[in-house]
C-alpha cells in the first residue's frame, strides 16, 4: 500500500452541484457553499458522486468542476472525487486529470447498468489504478445505484494487487458487509461509511469517517457527533445520531436528492436547482418539507 500523506477521515461531504437556469455550473454558489462547509469544520469533500449528479455531467464539465473546487479548497480539506465514468478509458482520462490538478484521492463506484462479474470489475479497477499509481483510490460500493456489488473477495484482491487502492467507501447499508470490509483487510485499509443513518454504528465498527449528504446544509451536527465519539462520549454521540435520523427523514421528502438541495437554501445560501432528469421539489413538496422542517425544533440548535 502506498504511503499516505493525508488521513482521509472524519466528515466528508457528498457535495451537491448547483446549476444555473441554463443548466451550467453556478460557480459563485459552488464556491460559497464550499466555504460554508469548511468554516463549520468538515474534513473533506466528495464531489461529482451520486448526490453531485456525476452520472449526468459530461467529462469536460467534470473537469471544470474540479478546476473550481481545487482552486477554492486550496488544500484545506481532503478532496475525494467520484471518478467512474461511462467506460474505463474515460475513467482513466478523468483520473489522470484529477491527479494533475492536485485532487487528493479518487473513489471509483462499480460500473453501472450492465451486470459485471468479478473479473470484469477487477480489470476495470486495476486498469484505472495502474494509470495513476500515486493517486490513492477508494473502491465505492453502492449496489442499489450501480447494480453491481463489491464483494469482500474482490476488495481483498484489489488491495493486495494494486498498491494505491487504500480503502472502501460503502453505501450498501449492510453493516455485516461493512464489518467484513474492515475485519478481513489489513488494519491500514480505510473504511468510510456512506450512510448518514449508520454513522454512529459505523464508527463503532471501525469506520474512519463518513461521506454524508445532510452535511451539505447542516455540517455542524456531524462534526458534533464525530467530536463526541472521539472524546469518548458515546452516549452523547448516540443521541446526536437519533437527531440525524430525524433530519434524514425530512430531507427525503420529494424526489431523490431534491430535499437536500432545498435545505441548503434554508441556511441562507443561494443554491441552484437540478439538471433533468433529476428535478426540484414542486410546490406541494416544498410545503410538506417546510412543515416538517419548521416543526423539528431540534434543528434550530444546529443552525446557530
Amino acid at each position: 500500500m502506498i504511503t499516505l500523506v493525508r488521513k482521509f477521515e472524519g466528515i466528508i461531504v457528498a457535495n451537491l452541484t448547483p446549476f444555473t437556469e441554463e443548466g451550467v455550473l453556478d460557480e459563485t454558489a459552488y464556491r460559497e457553499h464550499i466555504e460554508f462547509m469548511i468554516e463549520r469544520g468538515i474534513h473533506g469533500l466528495f464531489p461529482i458522486g451520486t448526490m453531485g449528479e456525476g452520472i449526468n455531467i459530461p467529462l469536460e464539465e467534470k473537469k471544470h468542476i474540479i478546476d473550481v473546487l481545487v482552486d477554492q479548497v486550496k488544500d484545506r480539506v481532503d478532496i475525494i472525487v467520484q471518478g467512474t465514468c461511462v467506460n474505463t478509458a474515460e475513467s482513466i482520462a478523468f483520473a489522470r486529470y484529477c491527479y494533475e490538478k492536485g485532487v487528493h484521492a479518487m473513489a471509483l463506484i462499480t460500473p453501472w447498468f450492465y451486470p459485471y462479474d468479478e473479473e470484469n470489475l477487477y480489470q476495470n479497477f486495476s486498469a484505472i489504478a495502474s494509470a495513476v499509481p500515486q493517486m490513492p483510490i477508494f473502491i465505492y460500493n453502492n449496489p442499489d445505484r450501480a447494480n453491481n456489488k463489491l464483494s469482500v473477495k474482490l476488495y481483498k484482491r484489489l488491495v493486495q494487487t494494486c498498491e494505491n487502492i487504500v480503502g472502501v467507501k460503502d453505501s450498501s447499508k449492510d453493516m455485516v458487509l461493512f464489518q467484513d470490509y474492515i475485519n478481513e483487510l489489513p488494519e491500514e485499509a480505510i473504511a468510510i461509511s456512506g450512510s448518514d443513518g449508520l454513522f454512529y454504528l459505523s464508527l463503532c465498527a471501525g469506520a474512519k469517517g463518513i461521506v454524508t449528504a445532510i452535511a451539505n446544509s447542516h455540517p455542524e451536527i456531524f462534526v458534533a457527533l464525530w467530536n463526541a465519539y472521539n472524546a469518548g462520549d458515546k452516549d452523547h454521540a448516540c443521541e446526536i445520531q437519533k437527531e440525524i435520523n430525524q433530519m434524514r427523514s425530512i430531507f427525503k421528502i420529494g424526489p431523490y436528492a431534491s430535499g437536500y438541495k432545498y435545505a441548503i437554501e434554508k441556511r441562507g445560501l443561494k443554491f441552484g436547482g437540478f439538471r433533468l432528469p433529476v428535478r426540484d421539489l414542486n410546490e406541494k413538496e416544498k410545503e410538506a418539507f417546510e412543515n416538517a422542517y419548521s416543526s423539528a425544533e431540534f434543528i434550530k440548535k444546529w443552525e446557530r
